[in-house]
């Protein structure tokens, strides 16, 4: 019996970052046991941020075009509020596992944002396989 694959969401913006993550991580986790998923904006972050996820890569600053007008939500550190919410329950919906999730920033500062709105753990865009080994540790 197969086990279900391990969902992983990447949200980040830069195209570029997105396919070197999505390179880097291939090479060092098992690729059948691995689904990921990217989210390039905060709309389509949350299109799906409810949905049961292993592991998500949070990008702080998700750019000018990312932002929705009138919303609350301005970048990665308030998309964490929001699945932290629903993982509580407190999006009247019953609540759901709760998900590792790694702040992910090319600068410490903003990651410190993003572990105080509840992320797990918060790196350097350049250090892949130090997310690689934190979410193989979930697998």
């Amino acid at each position: 019996m197969s086990l279900p694959p391990f969902r992983l969401l990447i949200v980040e913006d830069m195209d570029e970052l997105y396919e070197y993550y999505e390179r880097i991580l291939t090479q060092l986790l098992p690729k059948d046991r691995i689904e990921m998923v990217r989210a390039a904006t905060i709309a389509s972050a949350l299109e799906v941020i409810k949905d049961p996820w292993g592991a998500i890569l949070m990008d702080y600053a998700l750019g000018e075009a990312a932002h929705i007008d009138d919303s609350p939500i301005r970048n990665g550190a308030d998309l964490v509020k929001v699945r932290r919410a629903v993982e509580a329950g407190d999006d009247g919906c019953g609540g759901t596992e709760r998900a590792l999730i790694l702040g992910i920033s090319s600068s410490t500062v903003t990651n410190e944002f993003i572990i105080k709105e509840g992320a797990d753990a918060s790196m350097l865009k350049h250090q892949v396989p130090e997310m690689a080994k934190e979410i193989e540790r979930r697998l």
